[in-house]
């Protein structure tokens, strides 16, 4: 294995572009040197050969997407980086922002800010950063299926390292704190998708145990941040919206809601109204869109903006995950105290990203949505005769458009069940 490079590297003017999109992140992306792979089996060098069945975590790179990757590369060394009147890699990053919001809202939400991350498990700590505000209250913050979403978000949802190597190169101790204040008044609770056996609960269940969580904690004084699953890796959704609105009547701003919509797997119009809703959203380029994995993005409506929200400048610790230049101007208040700079790695994995989700929304929107639900009824047809495999019944299969889930997302992901010779299931 390789350690991570540091940020402060020339590294464009030395380095190979497959070599760049692995740096500026934690060891999940660090590429084994004999294998060319990272521990998820990624690549960044395109492997068209090999299909990518791994799309719920991660993918490696695209042939279109790396060249991508690779004419970003030319452009910064055509740059003069001593003389120019702009710093490019600030310019390419708020190019990013401006044209993931247009591709995901359109012009409905000028207003919304985007920020980006190195993965979806950073985005965590601007979350924090967020529902702590001014400091003046504790937080409980509530994972809903801890199992399956990204590794490491129960740690950094408590403020702390989540892995031995930070964005930044800087070696660490995962679990211990990233600021000690902030850890110290974050509380972490987990609410279980599944029950003992692996069945998923039911959904009133979930939505009570929720429910009552979040009293609890509100009564003690709290502020509750309540993560919904919008898609988790296994296709399930919970809680349910209308438990988010139930417990927003009741509790205001006490209640800050981050949708996970890490997996991709939504409609853009379920994204437009979770984001009226003063929803905060995290999103990446990688997953349902096929950009090469670690290129995280947290989508913040005026509702629970920095100024809003009265939240302190962000830790000085904060810059072993993020630099100014991923913020938009107007949290430069807020970020003030980081002083690392800018991943070319990063950058270079969005650009990427950015690829595959500006050829997704070319494609027409008629024949998205047919493809989909072509998808949704093929599956299930495909498993129908099989005596060994049988698929989780967890939602409707056909979902007609008056069938509501969260963020509205036709069905790209099916669980299956293994069966033994004589019928009997797998535990």
């Amino acid at each position: 294995m390789v350690d991570a490079l540091p940020r402060s590297e020339p590294t464009w003017d030395q380095l190979p572009v497959e070599t760049l999109l692995a740096t500026g992140g934690d060891s999940r992306q660090v590429i084994d040197p004999v294998t060319g792979l990272s521990k998820y089996g990624c690549s960044m060098v395109p492997r068209p050969e090999v299909a990518p069945l791994g799309s719920c975590t991660a993918s490696s790179i695209s042939t279109g997407g790396y060249r991508a990757a690779s004419e970003l590369l030319d452009r910064l060394r055509a740059v003069d980086h001593e003389t120019g009147p702009v710093d490019p890699l600030a310019e390419y990053f708020h190019n990013i922002r401006e044209e993931l919001r247009f591709h995901l809202t359109g012009f409905a939400h000028p207003d919304v800010d985007v920020v980006l991350c190195p993965s979806g498990t950073d985005v965590e700590l601007l979350a924090l950063a967020l529902a702590h505000g001014d400091g003046s209250r504790p937080v409980t913050n509530v994972i809903v299926g801890p199992a399956e979403v990204g590794s490491g978000t129960v740690l950094a949802a408590g403020g702390r390292y989540f892995d031995t190597i930070t964005p930044s190169g800087r070696e660490v101790v995962a679990g211990e704190p990233v600021d000690e204040r902030m850890a110290e008044r974050t509380e972490v609770v987990t609410v279980e998708f599944r029950e003992i056996d692996g069945t998923p609960r039911e959904v009133d269940d979930l939505d009570g145990e929720l429910s009552s969580l979040v009293d609890s904690r509100i009564a003690q004084g709290r502020t509750v941040l309540v993560h919904v699953t919008a898609h988790s890796k296994t296709g399930l959704h919970a809680p349910t919206l209308r438990c988010i609105r139930a417990l927003k009547e009741v509790h205001g701003e006490r209640v800050v809601v981050i949708i996970d919509a890490a997996q991709g797997r939504f409609s853009r119009r379920g994204l437009r109204s979770v984001l009226d809703a003063g929803h905060l959203v995290t999103v990446t380029s990688s997953k349902f869109y096929g950009g090469p994995p670690f290129a995280g993005a947290l989508l913040v409506p005026p509702a629970m903006s920095p100024e809003r929200r009265s939240m302190a400048p962000l830790p000085q610790s904060f810059d072993a995950f993020f630099a100014p230049t991923y913020f938009p101007e107007s949290w430069r208040d807020r970020t003030e105290l980081l002083r690392s700079d800018p991943s070319v790695g990063l950058l270079f994995r969005w650009t990427a990203g950015m690829h595959e989700v500006r050829r997704y929304y070319a494609t027409h929107s008629t024949l998205r949505y047919n493809v989909l639900r072509d998808f949704e009824a093929a599956v299930p047809l495909a498993f129908s005769a099989s005596k060994f495999a049988s698929l989780e019944d967890t939602v409707e299969r056909q979902l007609g458009d008056e069938v509501a889930r969260v963020l509205q997302s036709k069905m790209t992901v099916f669980s299956v069940r293994l069966m033994h010779p004589d019928g009997s299931r797998f535990s």
